[in-house]
C-alpha cells in the first residue's frame, strides 16, 4: 500500500500538472462558475462547451510534444485522466448541500468530494508517468517545462495573495520579465470570458520553450 505522504505528494504533483498543462485555471473557472443549471440539459450543454474547449488544448500539446504511433496509447490514457479532472469541477454542482444541511453533514460531504478528487488526481499521476517513460529526451524537456513554469508562477502568485486577473493585468513578482505563458497571448482572458484572447491554446514564445523545441 502506498505511504500516505506519497500518495499527497503524488497527488500534488499531478494538480500542479493539471493546472501547468491546461494554462492557466481562469476558462476552467469561467465554466465551473456559471450559475447553477436550472435543468440537466443545460448541465450536459455547459460541460459539452467545455470538452470541446478542453480537447483543442490537449490537441495542441500533443501537437507541441509530436507524440508518434507507439506513444499513442499512453498520450490516450493520459487524456482520458486529465479529462476526468479537469470536467469533474466543471460538471460538480455548485452547492455543497441542502440548505438545511448541518455542518457535519456539510464537512462529510466535502471529504468524500475530496477523496474522490484525490483518486482522479492519483490515476492521473500514474497516466503521467506512463506517459514520460515512453517520451524521448527532447519531448520531456517540453512536457516538463510546461508543468513547471505553471506550477512556480502559481506557488508565487498565490503566495503574494494576487491573481492573475485580480487587478486586470498580470501580476507582478514571478510574472515580471517572462514574457507570457505557454498557453495565453499577451493580456490574457481579463475579461474573464470562455473563449478569451489567451484562452486558444496557442503557446506563448519564450526562450526555454524555444530552446527545448529546437
Amino acid at each position: 500500500m502506498i505511504p500516505i505522504t506519497l500518495r499527497a505528494s503524488r497527488a500534488f504533483a499531478a494538480a500542479a500538472l493539471a493546472a501547468g498543462l491546461i494554462g492557466g485555471m481562469s476558462f476552467v473557472s469561467s465554466y465551473a462558475a456559471e450559475p447553477t443549471a436550472s435543468s440537466e440539459s443545460m448541465r450536459d450543454a455547459r460541460v459539452q462547451r467545455f470538452n470541446e474547449h478542453l480537447q483543442a488544448h490537449l490537441d495542441k500539446l500533443a501537437a507541441r510534444l509530436e507524440i508518434k504511433a507507439s506513444q499513442e496509447e499512453a498520450w490516450k490514457a493520459f487524456s482520458a485522466a486529465f479529462r476526468n479532472v479537469m470536467v469533474a469541477r466543471v460538471a460538480a454542482p455548485t452547492s455543497m448541500g441542502a440548505p438545511e444541511a448541518d455542518a457535519a453533514s456539510l464537512a462529510r460531504k466535502q471529504a468524500e468530494r475530496a477523496a474522490e478528487h484525490a483518486q482522479q488526481l492519483e490515476r492521473l499521476a500514474d497516466a503521467t508517468a506512463k506517459l514520460q517513460q515512453g517520451l524521448s529526451a527532447d519531448q520531456r524537456l517540453v512536457f516538463n517545462d510546461v508543468a513547471h513554469d505553471f506550477a512556480r508562477a502559481r506557488f508565487a502568485r498565490f503566495a503574494m495573495g494576487h491573481g492573475r486577473w485580480e487587478h486586470g493585468s498580470r501580476c507582478e513578482g514571478a510574472d515580471r520579465g517572462r514574457g507570457h505563458s505557454r498557453w495565453e497571448h499577451r493580456g490574457g482572458d481579463r475579461d474573464g470570458g470562455e473563449h478569451g484572447s489567451g484562452m486558444d491554446g496557442t503557446p506563448g514564445a519564450s526562450p526555454s520553450m524555444s530552446g527545448a523545441t529546437n
